[in-house]
């Protein structure tokens, strides 16, 4: 199993390499927090980084490091040594958000085609798993999630 340079491997389940409460040195593995789960692990990863934004949950509170990031793209040189750190997590969560989005030719010429790609391209809407189906009913839970995404769009 191949190791990182702070000495964990993939059972810590941790991706960024946060540290347990009492801290430790950066290469000692037993300083670094084990995750139940990559789920976990990655949720404790952006509770983290949002501390840099000032609205985390993160129960360490280092309050020399609250707000000190408002944008992804100013976590270069923060919370990560390289200058451009977060330039390239823009760019690579762009990369990942073009692969989510499924090819969805079924509403191609629909009379709804601009407003379904306008949706789409806000992420308010994304579409099944066999496209956009835009003939097709919609559930509740399914405008549950519209609406939430656009209250979060209001920032409500």
């Amino acid at each position: 199993m191949r190791l990182s340079a702070a000495g964990i491997d993939a059972t810590y389940c941790n991706p960024c390499g946060l540290k347990v409460t009492a801290g430790g040195g950066d290469t000692q593995a037993a300083a670094h927090k084990r995750f139940a789960n990559w789920r976990e692990g990655i949720t404790a990863h952006l509770d983290h980084l949002a501390l840099y934004r000032d609205s985390t949950p993160d129960p360490r509170h280092f309050s020399y490091l609250k707000g000190t990031a408002r944008t992804v793209e100013a976590l270069g040189g923060k919370w990560a040594p390289s200058s451009t750190y977060g330039h390239k997590l823009v760019q690579y969560l762009k990369e990942v958000q073009a692969m989510e989005q499924p090819k969805q030719a079924d509403y191609a010429d629909h009379w709804a085609e601009a407003s379904i790609r306008r949706v789409m391209d806000a992420g308010i809407m994304g579409g099944r798993n066999t496209g956009f189906a835009p003939n097709e009913p919609i559930t509740r839970a399914e405008v549950a999630v519209v609406v939430d995404r656009v209250l979060k769009q209001m920032g409500k």
